[in-house]
């Protein structure tokens, strides 16, 4: 079997109304200003700079041991709940940074949106329109859609004038999640 050149395909974006209108209108101006830049809306320009998605559901559970009469080391169990209880839905967003660090600002406000404003209730994010993953043709084998989530952080930025690299920098935004689900798409012949 022959492995294929063209894996690991996926798809994420954020939807037009993850930015709110006054978060928008204040980076609109500065976008529309870097040289070279064809990207107009805050959104897009975001959604441009995604660069990896890490989903971690790993369970911080570990096996417990129990008391067996018939030897005197016990025996390894797992206690009786949902396992469900116990994931750790965590989704980190790897942005590759630009020149004049707008990502970062942008993020900040967004964080400052939806986590530190002062509000009645939690601000979940609009539904995202999930994760889509592709196989070698270009076709949709898996789509995972996230219910609830939640804008957990953003990673603190260093400024630095001894590192003159040319290499790829980025930021990372951390969401937590309250629902993941896994949907198998049935293979359509084309």
């Amino acid at each position: 079997m022959f492995l294929s050149g063209s894996f690991n395909r996926f798809r994420f974006y954020f939807p037009k109304v993850f930015i709110p209108d006054e978060i928008a209108d204040k980076y609109r101006p500065l976008i529309q200003r870097i040289p070279g830049c064809m990207i107009q809306e805050p959104i897009d320009f975001l959604n441009y700079a995604i660069q990896s998605i890490d989903v971690s559901v790993k369970t911080p559970y570990e096996p417990t041991t129990q008391v067996d009469r018939g030897t005197t080391w016990g025996r390894l169990g797992r206690a009786m709940r949902d396992p469900r209880v116990w994931l750790n839905r965590d989704m980190t967003i790897s942005f590759q940074l630009d020149s004049a660090y707008i990502i970062w600002f942008l993020l900040m406000d967004l964080w400052d949106y939806y986590y530190c404003e002062p509000k009645k209730e939690q601000r979940f994010i609009p539904t995202l329109p999930g994760l889509e993953i592709y196989d070698g043709h270009g076709r949709i084998l898996y789509r995972v859609k996230f219910t609830d989530v939640l804008f957990n952080g953003v990673d603190g930025i260093q400024f630095n004038f001894s590192d003159n690299s040319v290499d790829l920098k980025t930021i990372n935004a951390q969401f937590k999640i309250n629902i993941i689900e896994l949907e198998l798409e049935q293979s359509r012949d084309n």
